[in-house]
C-alpha cells in the first residue's frame, strides 16, 4: 500500500435479523457507517428502536426488490449533503415521534427554527407531511 493510504471503509453496511444481539450491531456499525437494518419486527416500537439506534434505513422481511432498492436510493441520497447537522437532529427528534415544540426544547432552538428543519426536510426529500418524512427517513415506500 502507498505511503499515506489507508484501507477503504465500507459506507453503507446492511444487517440482516432481529432482537437486541442484531440491533447492538447495527448501533455500533451506525457510529462509523450508513446501516440499513432488515428485520421481521412490523412493530411501532421496533421502528422506534431501529430510530434510536441511528440506522438510516429499515426494511421488514418479507420485502420486495423494489422496496429494497427504494430504502438504498434514499439512504445513498441522504448520505451526501443532504441534511444539515441540525437538520439531522430535528430528524432523528422526529423518528422518535416528537413534534416540533419538544424537538425546539430539547434541542434549545425555538418552535419555529423546529419547524423551519422539518420544512427544509420536506422540500430535500420531496416530500409533503411529516408522516411520509417518517416514511423516507425510516426507508418505508411512500
Amino acid at each position: 500500500m502507498p505511503h499515506g493510504s489507508r484501507p477503504l471503509q465500507p459506507g453503507l453496511v446492511v444487517v440482516r435479523g432481529d432482537g437486541t444481539e442484531t440491533l447492538a450491531e447495527a448501533t455500533d456499525l451506525a457510529r462509523r457507517h450508513s446501516v440499513i437494518l432488515v428485520s421481521g419486527e412490523t412493530t411501532r416500537e421496533a421502528f422506534a428502536r431501529a430510530a434510536t439506534a441511528k440506522v438510516a434505513g429499515y426494511v421488514t422481511v418479507p420485502f420486495a426488490p423494489p422496496q429494497l432498492i427504494a430504502t438504498l436510493t434514499m439512504v445513498l441520497a441522504r448520505r451526501g449533503p443532504a441534511f444539515t447537522r441540525r437538520e439531522q437532529q430535528v430528524a432523528d427528534h422526529l423518528l422518535q415521534h416528537a413534534r416540533a415544540p419538544a424537538i425546539a426544547e430539547a434541542l434549545h432552538m425555538s418552535t419555529n427554527t423546529a419547524r423551519n428543519h422539518i420544512k427544509a426536510m420536506f422540500v430535500k426529500l420531496g416530500v409533503r407531511s411529516q408522516q411520509e418524512l417518517i416514511n423516507r427517513l425510516l426507508g418505508r415506500p411512500r
